[in-house]
Formats: structure tokens, C-alpha cells, sequence
């Protein structure tokens, strides 16, 4: 069985909870960026619409709209940018949390096998342990 102090555990939980929140911020960002892009695909679609029936031309061989029968949505440059602003920043945000969950999970990783090695040199298993004790100092 294995036994978890209290400081151990509470590194567990931020490890879990910085994973966490990362995740879902990337979502969000997703999501507003997806949001973003799908206004920007609206806008040009009515673009298009728009000079196909000046020229008075349709798409695929059928008849050109008339210019009342094209939608006019076109969103607020604020809107785009905060929209955009707000899904980067999510993403950037969320990376920076999923990048100190993985640090706190690999410094404890790293604190354990140095414990293990610090043991196994006390205990007179000197011959392999020193190799892994300088890869586990010196790794990444």
C-alpha cells in the first residue's frame, strides 16, 4: 500500500487542478476562436453574395439574389477583436496552467527517484546508481 503525506497529496491536487483548468481554458479559447471564425465566414459569404448579384450573376447556375434578399450581418470590429483577444488569451492562459501541472508532476517524479537512489546509495548499491543519479540531475 501506498502512503501519501498531506504535502504530497496537496501537490497531487494542484498537479490535477492546474491540468484541469488548462484544459478547459483551451476549450474556451477554442470555442471564441471557433465563434470568431464563423462570423468571419458569414461576412464573406454575404461579400460574395453581394458582388455575384451586382454582376448579376448565381451561384451554380441558378439565379443571382437580389440585393434585399442578402442578409446584412456584418459583426462589430470590437466585437471580432474582443472575440479574438479573449479566445488567445484563454489559450495562452490555459497552456501556462497545463505547463505547471506537468512541472509540478515531473518535480515530484524527479524528487521521488532521487529519494530511491539517495536510499539505494546508503544501502550499498553504488555500482548502477550513480548514472542514474547524474541522468536524473541533469534531465529535462
Amino acid at each position: 500500500m501506498i502512503i501519501i503525506d498531506e504535502r504530497q497529496k496537496s501537490q497531487i491536487q494542484d498537479c490535477i487542478l492546474y491540468i484541469v483548468a488548462g484544459l478547459v481554458l483551451n476549450l474556451i479559447g477554442g470555442g471564441l476562436l471557433y465563434y470568431k471564425a464563423q462570423m468571419d465566414k458569414d461576412v464573406i459569404r454575404n461579400e460574395i453574395d453581394k458582388k455575384l448579384s451586382e454582376y448579376g450573376v448565381g451561384m451554380n447556375g441558378t439565379e443571382p439574389l437580389s440585393l434585399e434578399e442578402i442578409e446584412e450581418s456584418e459583426p462589430s470590429s470590437v466585437i471580432l477583436v474582443l472575440v479574438t483577444m479573449a479566445g488567445r488569451m484563454a489559450n495562452v492562459v490555459g497552456i501556462i496552467k497545463l505547463f505547471k501541472g506537468l512541472e509540478i508532476f515531473m518535480s515530484e517524479r524527479r524528487k521521488k527517484k532521487l529519494r530511491e537512489t539517495a536510499e539505494k546509495l546508503h544501502g550499498g548499491e553504488t555500482d548502477t546508481d550513480w548514472t542514474e543519479l547524474f541522468s536524473e540531475c541533469c534531465a529535462f
